[in-house]
């Protein structure tokens, strides 16, 4: 588990995704109070999906660094081996910060 050291300006272009990422994560953690009084639920999570190369785990580096998350990296065939992925998410949920980055 790490912080990585990726931030927004790392990433070139790609400006509507960088802002939605930001409003839909940052924004319920920097701003709970207005989020709360609004009466809007921010997301449980995000998907980020699309062909290898499109910077999807670049910009999920550049959310935990920039929001102050975790970042937890899960490979396919983890998942896929239910018991070394039960484990990983067992170590996940045993951390002090509750708020982190699962890619």
């Amino acid at each position: 588990m790490e912080v990585p050291k990726v931030y927004w300006s790392d990433i070139g272009g790609q400006q509507e995704i960088k802002q939605k990422l930001k409003e839909s994560i940052e924004w319920p953690l920097q701003h709970p109070e207005a989020f709360l009084r609004l009466g809007i639920r921010p997301p449980k999570g995000i998907l980020l999906y699309g062909p290898p190369g499109c910077s999807k785990t670049l910009m999920a580096k550049a959310l935990a660094t920039e929001a102050g998350l975790n970042f937890i990296a899960v490979k396919g065939p983890e998942v896929i081996y239910l018991a070394e992925f039960r484990i990983k998410l067992l170590n996940f949920y045993q951390v002090k910060f509750i708020y982190s980055i699962a890619f």
